[in-house]
C-alpha cells in the first residue's frame, strides 16, 4: 500500500494530461491561428470570448458554428492547413500554463505517473515538450500522426493500451480543458479534471457535470478528493459502451491543429 501527500491509495495513480489550453497556455495563439484561418470568411472580430462560445470538435462543427454555414472537406482542409501555418510560426512564443512545472514534479515524486496525449501533430507535440524541458516528466507522450485523427475517445483507448494500463485496480485520471476530454474519459470509465480559461468557457466546463479547478495548482487537490471517491474501472474497449452517434463523430475529428 502506498501513502502519498495527495492522499491514502493502494495503487499510484496515472494522469492522462492534455496539452494545448491545460499545460500550454496558447489560448490567444489560437484565436490568432483561427482568425487568420478565415481571412475573407469570417464576419467581425474574433475575440477570445467569441473562440471559447463557439469551440467545439469535431472541428468541423467549430468552423460552421463561426461561418454560420456548412465547410465542405475541402474547404475544411484548406482552413486546417491555414491555421497549422500560422500557429506553427509562432507557438514557441507561448508559455506553459503556471504551475504545470509544479504539479508534474510534484506528482513524480509521490510515484505517480504522467503522460500526456493530444490530437495535435505528433511531431509537434514531441518537439514542444522537449522544448519546455518538461518530455522527462511524461511515460508516453502521444499526437495524431494523421491528417484526420480517429478523435479523443479511441486515442485515449489506444494510449492506454499501449501503457499497459487494463487492471481495474487502475485509477487512471484525464486532465483537460474541454467537455470532450470529460466525454471521452467518460465513455471509457475514467475520471476527468477540467482546468478552466482553456479552449472552452467556464458555462461549458459546468454542464460537462465533472470535476473542475480554476487553475493548475489546484489539481492536486482536487485528485485527492478524487481518490477518496470509489475507484473507477479501466476499459479500454470504448466501442461496447459508445453510441453510434458518438463513433460518428470521433471518426471525423480532425486532428487539433
Amino acid at each position: 500500500m502506498r501513502q502519498t501527500s495527495a492522499g491514502s491509495t493502494t495503487h499510484p495513480l496515472h494522469i492522462v494530461w492534455d496539452w494545448n489550453g491545460t499545460l500550454l497556455d496558447d489560448v490567444q495563439l489560437a484565436v490568432q491561428a483561427t482568425a487568420a484561418s478565415l481571412t475573407g470568411k469570417l464576419r467581425g472580430q474574433l475575440t477570445v470570448e467569441r473562440f471559447r462560445e463557439n469551440f467545439s470538435q469535431p472541428l468541423r462543427k467549430f468552423y460552421e458554428r463561426l461561418l454560420e454555414r456548412t465547410v465542405d472537406d475541402d474547404e475544411l482542409r484548406q482552413i486546417i492547413e491555414r491555421y497549422r501555418s500560422f500557429y506553427y510560426k509562432s507557438h514557441h512564443r507561448c508559455q506553459l500554463r503556471s504551475g504545470a512545472l509544479e504539479v508534474l514534479s510534484e506528482f513524480s515524486s509521490q510515484g505517480h505517473q504522467n503522460s500526456l496525449l493530444s490530437l495535435a501533430d505528433h511531431n509537434y507535440l514531441t518537439a514542444s515538450a522537449r522544448h519546455f524541458g518538461i518530455a522527462d516528466r511524461f511515460t508516453l507522450i502521444e499526437g495524431s500522426r494523421h491528417r484526420i485523427s480517429a478523435g479523443k475517445t479511441l486515442a485515449l483507448a489506444r494510449h492506454l493500451e499501449k501503457l499497459k494500463i487494463s487492471s481495474p485496480d487502475s485509477r487512471v485520471i484525464v486532465v483537460g480543458d474541454t467537455p470532450e476530454d470529460a466525454a471521452a474519459a467518460s465513455i471509457l470509465g475514467l475520471e476527468a479534471i477540467l482546468v478552466e480559461h482553456g479552449y472552452a468557457t467556464s458555462d461549458a466546463l459546468r454542464k460537462a457535470n465533472t470535476t473542475r479547478a480554476s487553475n493548475l495548482r489546484r489539481i492536486p487537490k482536487k485528485i485527492k478528493e478524487l481518490i477518496h471517491s470509489e475507484p473507477v474501472k479501466v476499459s479500454t474497449e470504448p466501442t461496447a459502451s459508445r453510441s453510434p452517434a458518438l463513433i460518428g463523430t470521433d471518426r471525423e475529428s480532425p486532428t487539433r491543429l
